[in-house]
């Protein structure tokens, strides 16, 4: 794996750019370097829970459905704006089928439980947590944008739990 990155501006946390293989060990260790990102900047908190949680689900699909589980290289870049990191995530593997496209509308309304299929939770939750999706395919390369509203919780000593 390989990182880069460096300081915009003082207050202003440097952007990540990651670079690995949709390997499930490389997809923790990136995950990890991300949870350090997010430490960096509120140490006092633990990491945004609502980022972690689209990141696993969308690397995760890009090891299962775009690559079919051969591993693969992967891109991630994340840079913080006020309150939200904006995300692209690049691969080259298959495009991501149109069906699975989120839609431009901020706010996806969640579905009836129990019409749900067995799988694509996933991307119920992407959608619910993700805003502002942008996805294209050009030269053999998936990209998808998206940003995420950083929301740290609050620390155990300070909501009594």
């Amino acid at each position: 794996m390989t990182l880069q990155g460096g300081s915009l501006a003082i207050g202003t946390p440097a952007p990540l750019c990651l670079r690995f293989r949709s390997a499930p060990l490389e997809i923790r260790g990136a995950l990890e370097r991300v949870a350090d990102w997010l430490r960096a900047q509120r140490p006092e908190s633990p990491p945004a829970r609502d980022l972690e949680l689209v990141l696993a689900e969308l690397l995760n699909n890009i090891s299962d459905h775009s690559y079919e589980g051969t591993p693969g290289p992967i891109r991630l870049l994340l840079s913080r704006r006020g309150d939200w990191v904006h995300c692209s995530i690049e691969d080259e593997g298959k495009p991501l089928e149109a069906k699975f496209l989120p839609t431009k509308c901020s706010a996806v309304p969640l579905p009836d439980r129990d019409r749900l299929p067995e799988r694509g939770y996933g991307w119920v939750m992407v959608r619910k947590l993700a805003r502002d999706f942008d996805f294209e395919r050009c030269e053999g390369r998936n990209r998808l944008g998206f940003r995420v509203l950083l929301s740290f919780p609050e620390t155990e000593a300070k909501t009594g739990g």
